[in-house]
C-alpha cells in the first residue's frame, strides 16, 4: 500500500509510460486522479482487514450441518449463502460478488464435511467449484483472492450488457480457474416465450412475433460494431508488441 498521493502518482506515470509504445487509449477504470486512487486502495485495505477475518471463521468452522427438509433436502449453496453475514461493510468491493465467492467456498466445505450423499449431488456447477478453489486465500494471500473478485466484478458481461456501457470489459489472464470463472460471466443469454394456456396467450404470441421482426436488437448491434473496432485495434497492438519482442530475442 503506497503512504502518500505522491507515491501513486509516480506509479501511474510509470504505468502510463510502460503501455505509450502501444499506441493504445488507456483508461482508468473506478478512479479519475491520482488522489480518487489512493482512497480506493485505503478502501481495499479496510476490506481486506474485514474479510480476512471472516475467512479465517468459514475456514475454521464446522460446516458438517443438516441438509434434511421437510421435502427433500437443502441445497448447499443455499445454506452457505445464508450462513454469510447480512452485512459485509465493504467499502470497496461489491457485496453481491463477494458473496459470491464466498458462499461457493463455504458450500466446498458443506459438500467436504456433509456425511449425506445428496450434498454432493445437490452441489453447483462447474461454476461455483471453481469459485471455491479460485479464493486459496491461505496459500496466496488475501489481497491476492481480492484481486481475483475485482477482475470479475470489473469484467462481468452479464452485469456490463445490462448496464448498456459505452464500452466491454473483458478480463484477460493466465490463472487457469479465473479463466475458467471469466469464461462463464462473459456470456448473457436473453430468452423469451409463451406459456400455453395462459390468460392473454394470443396476445404474447402477438408481442413476440412483433419483436422478432423489429430488430430488437439494434441498439446491441451497434455498440458490438463500435465495440469490435478496439478489439482490432487492441489485437493489432498485442501482435506488433508480440513481433518486437521476438525480433529483440532473435
Amino acid at each position: 500500500m503506497p503512504e502518500s498521493e505522491k507515491e501513486v502518482l509516480v506509479a501511474l506515470v510509470d504505468l502510463h509510460n510502460m503501455l505509450r509504445c502501444t499506441e493504445l487509449k488507456i483508461a482508468h477504470v473506478g478512479f479519475e486522479t491520482h488522489e480518487d486512487l489512493f482512497i480506493r486502495m485505503k478502501d481495499i485495505v479496510c476490506d481486506e482487514e474485514n474479510l480476512k477475518n471472516l475467512v479465517a471463521e468459514i475456514d475454521k468452522s464446522n460446516w458438517s450441518v443438516d441438509l434434511s427438509a421437510p421435502m427433500g433436502v437443502r441445497i448447499p449453496l443455499s445454506v452457505a449463502w445464508d450462513a454469510l453475514p447480512q452485512e459485509l461493510a465493504l467499502r470497496y468491493f461489491d457485496d453481491w460478488y463477494v458473496r459470491f465467492v464466498l458462499a461457493a467456498r463455504i458450500e466446498h466445505y458443506i459438500v467436504q464435511q456433509c456425511e449425506d450423499g445428496a450434498a454432493k449431488r445437490m452441489r453447483g456447477d462447474v461454476l461455483g467449484k471453481t469459485l471455491a478453489d479460485l479464493n486459496t486465500f491461505s496459500r496466496n494471500g488475501l489481497l491476492k483472492g481480492l484481486g481475483d473478485i475485482d477482475l470479475l466484478q470489473i469484467c462481468d458481461i452479464s452485469r456490463q450488457y445490462k448496464e448498456a456501457t459505452g464500452y466491454v470489459l473483458v478480463g484477460q489472464t493466465l490463472d487457469k480457474d479465473l479463466a475458467l470463472v471469466l469464461s462463464k460471466r462473459h456470456t448473457y443469454h436473453v430468452q423469451a416465450g409463451v406459456m400455453i394456456g395462459e390468460p392473454q396467450q394470443k396476445e404474447r404470441i402477438k408481442e413476440m412475433v412483433n419483436l422478432m421482426f423489429s430488430r430488437p436488437f439494434s441498439a446491441e448491434e451497434e455498440r458490438g460494431t463500435h465495440i469490435h473496432k478496439r478489439l482490432r485495434d487492441f489485437a493489432d497492438a498485442l501482435l506488433a508488441v508480440c513481433k518486437h519482442a521476438l525480433t529483440k530475442k532473435s
